[in-house]
C-alpha cells in the first residue's frame, strides 16, 4: 500500500511522462518481493508502458488525476443547487462554459450566429425534458381528464 501511495502521489503531482516513467520502477523495487507483489509490479509497468505509447510525443505529460473533473462537477452541482427544479437536462450545457476562457466578443458572436428557432430545434433533438417539465405535463394531463 505504501508503494502504491508513493506512485500515486508522484503521478498525481507530475503526471505520466518519461521522467516519472523512469522513477516508478525504482519505487516498485523498494517494495517486498512476494508473489502477488511481483505480479502487481509487472502489470503496473505494462500499464504504464501502454499509456506512454498513447502519448504522441515523448515530451508530453499525461495527467493522472481526476481533480479537474471533480472541480468542474462541483461547480456544476453548485449551479444546480441554485435551481434544483431544472434538473440535469439543459443545465449540462454550462459545463463547457466553465472550462473555457470565453470573452465577451466570443459570446456575442455565438449568440448572433444562432437563431431562437435553431436553438429550440437543437434542444428538441438533443435534450430531454427535466423532471419539473415532466411532472407539470403529467399533472396537467391528469387535471384535464
Amino acid at each position: 500500500m505504501i508503494t502504491v501511495e508513493e506512485i500515486s502521489v508522484l503521478l498525481k503531482n507530475n503526471g505520466l511522462n518519461r521522467k516519472t516513467r523512469k522513477a516508478c520502477p525504482d519505487i516498485l523495487k523498494s517494495s517486498p518481493k512476494s508473489g502477488k507483489q511481483k505480479i502487481f509490479n509487472a502489470m503496473f509497468i505494462e500499464y504504464m508502458d501502454y499509456n506512454m505509447n498513447q502519448i504522441s510525443t515523448k515530451k508530453r505529460t499525461l495527467m493522472c488525476t481526476s481533480d479537474v473533473i471533480e472541480t468542474v462537477f462541483g461547480r456544476y452541482k453548485n449551479e444546480l443547487n441554485q435551481n434544483p427544479a431544472n434538473g440535469i437536462t439543459d443545465m449540462a450545457l454550462i459545463i463547457p462554459a466553465m472550462t473555457s476562457d470565453l470573452n465577451r466578443e466570443e459570446i456575442m458572436k455565438a449568440i448572433d450566429a444562432s437563431t431562437v428557432k435553431q436553438i429550440n430545434q437543437w434542444q428538441k433533438d438533443n435534450l430531454c425534458d427535466s423532471l419539473s417539465v415532466m411532472r407539470n405535463e403529467f399533472y396537467n394531463t391528469k387535471s384535464a381528464s
